[in-house]
């Protein structure tokens, strides 16, 4: 009624499924490819566990990407982020 028939939303997605889009999308950068294949030039295609093993387990992973996350934007990555951000720069 009013709103014709539902549909499902295919946008929401939960935390889990985020912190795992991080990672590939870590994975997947440019950036990262050309950090890898800097480190081990001699393997055809590298793979970030190449450089070290470490980095194949994804809990090491994580505790890297958030403390680079925390490093680079201290007040977080959302509104309140944002804000401070703009304070900090606001006479650049």
């Amino acid at each position: 009624k009013g709103y014709g028939p539902l549909a499902p939303c295919t946008t929401v997605r939960n935390f889990s499924t985020m912190r795992v889009d991080c990672r590939k999308r870590f994975l997947c950068h440019p950036i990262a490819q050309a950090f890898v294949r800097r480190k081990v030039p001699f393997i055809e295609e590298p793979q970030l566990s190449d450089v070290h093993p470490s980095l194949n387990n994804a809990d090491h992973l994580r505790a890297y990407i958030t403390q680079a996350q925390q490093t680079m934007f201290p007040a977080g990555t959302g509104w309140e982020g944002m804000f401070s951000h703009l304070a900090e720069n606001i006479f650049l």
